[in-house]
């Protein structure tokens, strides 16, 4: 498990920008009428407002996009694991989809 300085050194830190509602029971207007045009989904767009020292592949003010789930490859396959998610640590896990 990660702690203190090595898990901030690793984080970075959004502000929400956008984010959109149910698609389906928006569609359906099944939580009663639906205003169009609308987005459908559970993404939110968020912007970079921090990122640690060792996160490398995003920067302040990059546009970025958080899913209903984390984005981690999930391999627990015993023979070749991703040791990151095996460890219970799928937020942190370098081989995001």
């Amino acid at each position: 498990t990660l702690r203190g300085e090595e898990r901030v050194a690793m984080h970075a830190y959004v502000k929400f920008s956008h984010w959109s509602i149910c698609d389906q029971h928006t569609l359906d207007s099944g939580w009663g009428r639906s205003r169009y045009p609308c987005v459908m989904g559970h993404e939110i767009v968020d912007v970079v407002i921090q990122a640690g020292h060792k996160v490398k592949d995003l920067q302040v003010g990059d546009h970025v996009s958080i899913g209903a789930l984390v984005s981690a490859c999930l391999n627990k396959d015993p023979k070749a694991p991703c040791s990151v998610c095996a460890s219970g640590n799928d937020a942190y896990c370098p081989h995001r989809v």
